[in-house]
């Protein structure tokens, strides 16, 4: 017999009301309350008048619920058609979490407050963090050193140089392989570029397996742009040379905007575009590669499992279907290492090049259309065959 949750004492409740009723005033109340409304609603967003951070905009609206409803519009909406929306909302949070009431620490205190925004949005089911999180943003805006570096260490983000400088000039930190939800990721572009800035990460790379997204790629830049992290684009397969399977990273040349990005793919040579139909093709195959599999799970395993229950779907696992799996997992941005090796699937430069775990890793440069060579960023762990 299940029981029900024990339910607080009626004078636990009434004293943790009472706790919360004098810590925090009724605007911060009011704020939490705007917050989930958008939260649960971000369809009901409506953009204010564009406007310097400090002008008229700020009559219309306070800049923590500013803040959070273009984070919310961010991180609400995976889709590609949809980047020029993420893009200007991310450009408003930059330009409001560098215009709190003080200067002393601009880029830090961005950070904090950018940061404290996402914790708030994440906390929905926490009313009480969020209150917190909503004061502590109060507290920030004065941009007091000692209040912004307990906040940074309570955040567990470095605190870096104001020197003034953009990110991608402090070389602060790095990362050198990350997905987006053009591939395997679970975050749209702009999402990354957001967290990279909290995080005090000076340089990107995000990794494609086709430019198939390239209204992901052209986002990913321009976003980079707006928060001062110089991303780099680029494109993973693997070959089999003499029996030996190799993993690249082909680091494409680095681009000012998404313009550019474009106009780059757009005319690249005859000899790349190969390789990106090759790309293409490889990712099909990678469905199939998928079908193929559950296929065989509701052949053989599928039965295994509900060996000993009721043939009714309340108590045995159904047949998988390739439109469901689709519609949680994304199954055409499979990454390749997810789907068990077939010596049927071709791959762009030789049989079996999707979905094969890695085992040499090799990271390149992409040279420019008119010769020049971008400098190598790669490793080559193991001596070739």
């Amino acid at each position: 017999m299940l029981r029900e949750p024990a339910k607080k004492p009626a004078v636990i409740k009434y004293y943790s009301n009472l706790v919360n009723a004098l810590s925090f005033s009724s605007e911060l109340y009011k704020l939490r309350r705007e917050l989930n409304a958008r939260i649960d609603q971000p369809s009901t967003i409506v953009q204010g008048p564009h406007s310097h951070p400090l002008g008229v905009s700020r009559w219309f609206k306070k800049r923590r619920i500013s803040i959070a409803e273009a984070y919310i519009q961010v991180v609400s909406d995976l889709e590609s058609k949809h980047s020029k929306a993420r893009l200007r909302a991310l450009r408003m949070m930059v330009n409001v979490s560098f215009h709190a009431k003080t200067l002393d620490l601009p880029l830090n205190t961005a950070r904090v407050q950018l940061g404290l925004i996402k914790e708030a949005v994440k906390h929905k089911g926490d009313r009480r963090r969020q209150l917190e999180l909503l004061q502590d943003f109060s507290v920030s805006s004065h941009g007091q050193q000692q209040v912004i570096r307990r906040l940074l260490d309570e955040l567990n983000i470095i605190e870096l140089p104001e020197t003034g400088d953009r990110l991608k000039n402090l070389d602060a930190g790095w990362d050198e392989h990350v997905h987006d939800t053009a591939t395997s990721g679970r975050k749209n572009p702009t999402q990354l570029l957001i967290d990279a800035f909290i995080k005090g990460i000076s340089e990107l790379t995000i990794a494609y397996g086709s430019i198939d997204a390239i209204e992901l790629m052209c986002e990913a830049v321009d976003a980079g742009r707006i928060v001062g992290i110089r991303v780099n684009l680029a494109l993973e397969f693997s070959i089999l040379v003499q029996g030996r399977r190799f993993h690249f990273m082909a680091v494409l040349p680095h681009f000012k905007n998404g313009k550019d990005a474009r106009a780059w793919l757009k005319n690249c040579s005859p000899d790349f575009k190969t390789i990106l139909d090759g790309l293409r093709e490889n990712q099909t195959n990678r469905v199939e590669a998928v079908r193929s599999l559950l296929k065989h799970f509701n052949a053989t395993s599928l039965k295994e499992i509900n060996e000993g229950y009721p043939d009714n779907e309340l108590y045995s696992l159904q047949k998988l279907k390739l439109k469901e799996l689709s519609a949680s997992i994304h199954v055409h941005r499979l990454p390749a290492h997810s789907v068990q090796p077939r010596d049927d699937v071709e791959g762009p430069a030789g049989k079996g090049a999707a979905g094969i775990p890695q085992e040499d890793d090799v990271r390149v440069g992409i040279p420019h259309r008119g010769g020049a060579q971008l400098e190598s960023q790669g490793r080559i762990p193991h001596a070739q065959p």
